[in-house]
């Protein structure tokens, strides 16, 4: 390498580095000027979340809203062609879990609360996966108010 390019080389660093250092210097100078959100707005937007929250606890409860009948199909079409091929339905999807015949010992409700508690069961981890995603909403809505307050 020739002393030129050595040279220069060198004064390119140097300046790198006197810029890099007057860079840190004035971001950790604004590091305690820099001022946080106010105590009335991290109480309102508490209140928010906890409204939040509430809505979200009680559409966990509530069971979703029923589908529309269907509407009943036409003997012929309004056109008066041909009238459309009938569409096949789908299969009836299987029942959840057989009902057990009665065991020789005569125990038979034993294995219909079983099958009872079992379903229970279901259903509870249905509820609490369900209770999991709505409060995984309400964390990142917070974290999104909290960023708006942070900008």
């Amino acid at each position: 390498m020739k002393r030129r390019h050595g040279f220069l080389i060198a004064i390119v660093l140097a300046a790198a580095t006197v810029a890099g250092t007057f860079a840190a210097l004035q971001t950790a100078a604004l590091g305690p000027a820099a001022s946080g959100p106010s105590e009335q707005q991290i109480a309102r937007a508490d209140k928010q979340l906890d409204k939040q929250e509430a809505r979200l606890r009680r559409a966990a409860k509530r069971r979703p809203p029923r589908l529309p009948a269907r509407p009943a199909a036409s003997s012929s079409p309004a056109g008066g062609g041909p009238a459309p091929a009938p569409v096949r339905a789908a299969a009836a999807p299987a029942p959840a879990a057989p009902v057990p015949a009665p065991s020789s010992s005569g125990h038979g409700d034993d294995d219909f609360e079983d099958l009872a508690e079992d379903r229970a069961d279901d259903l509870e981890d249905q509820a609490e996966e369900r209770a999991e995603a709505l409060e995984e909403q309400a964390e990142e809505r917070a974290e999104a108010i909290e960023e708006a307050f942070d900008d």
